[in-house]
């Protein structure tokens, strides 16, 4: 621990499982294997000068594994984010009598986080629903975070809740989403699989035994490489609070305007504090009543288009 950066290079006859990231690194600093796990979750620890956050990973012979001091993160005190006013019209997708489909703007939770909280993507659906029948009823199937935009479908009747929450559970609905996340994403394509766990603050956070967590699996393409950041589109296999967000965080990615996830790594002067760089950008449902495949489409929010123009402008190679 006394030289600066701190490296090794696995030996060609090292056996297998002495090529775990985990057991290399414990090797490497001296330390216990619990030690060794926590700094490779911390992000200091380089394979091949690439950030890895997976301890199981196998490593090959002639991978080189570095130990890269970080400091302590410093306390950023964020913008405060006044507190938002319900849109005076529900931006419909789509509506007939048994759902309703529409655009969730960034800054609103989807339902209530307390008793008697009115400034949600539900009650907004309800206040459009009532304007026509006082006595309409809406049911939610979806959540998105509060920083979350894009698209959400309700029910207006149970036994179509019933039929399409059927649907959620068992990961039948297509959601695509379109991130900005830090960094240069290095693969065109990949998946994202782990279990995630609850910690303090609600904050999630991978886990390696799966009965500790819930399988969490993301596939993702890349579509744009800016100077500094990647734009890519999400794909869900399943439905976990913050998965994307995570995950994208633990590879070293985090979603631009992350306050929770590697929050000073996703920071970008200028970014609109009331959001995140994460927009539900298609769902397609089987339709509960006509049994007819339907996919709804939320278009790139102002924001995006604000950013990667202002990235293509900054920075003359960009490439398409």
């Amino acid at each position: 621990m006394a030289q600066k950066n701190p490296s090794i290079t696995v030996h060609p006859k090292a056996p297998l499982p002495a090529r775990r990231l985990w057991q290399v690194v414990a090797s490497l600093l001296g330390v216990t294997p619990a030690k060794s796990r926590r700094e490779i979750s911390a992000g200091t620890i380089r394979v091949n000068r690439r950030v890895c956050s997976r301890p199981e990973r196998v490593l090959e012979p002639g991978d080189r594994v570095e130990y890269v001091r970080t400091a302590p993160e410093p306390k950023v005190k964020l913008p405060k984010v006044k507190s938002i006013r319900l849109p005076r019209r529900l931006s419909v997708i789509f509506e007939d009598s048994h759902i309703i489909v529409a655009d969730k703007p960034a800054g609103l939770l989807s339902v209530p986080a307390k008793k008697g909280d009115r400034k949600t993507m539900l009650a907004l659906v309800e206040r459009h629903l009532h304007n026509f029948d006082p006595e309409a009823k809406v049911f939610a199937l979806q959540r998105l975070d509060r920083d979350v935009s894009g698209v959400m479908i309700f029910a207006k009747d149970e036994p179509t809740y019933l039929a399409l929450r059927a649907q959620f559970e068992t990961n039948k609905p297509e959601r695509k989403y379109v991130a900005i996340v830090a960094g240069k994403v290095a693969d065109d394509s990949g998946t994202f699989r782990s279990y995630l766990a609850t910690g303090k603050h609600l904050a999630r956070h991978s886990v390696k035994n799966p009965k500790h967590g819930e399988l969490a699996i993301t596939k993702y393409r890349v579509l744009r490489r800016l100077a500094n950041e990647t734009i890519v589109e999400v794909m869900l296999e399943t439905g976990r609070r913050n998965q994307i967000r995570v995950q994208f965080a633990e590879a070293g990615h985090p979603v631009i305007g992350e306050t929770r996830y590697q929050r000073l790594k996703a920071q970008r002067p200028g970014w609109d504090p009331t959001r995140v760089a994460l927009h539900a950008l298609t769902l397609r449902i089987m339709h509960p009543q006509t049994q007819r495949s339907m996919e709804f489409c939320s278009p790139w929010p102002a924001a995006f288009k604000e950013f990667l123009r202002r990235a293509k402008s900054a920075d003359k190679k960009f490439k398409q």
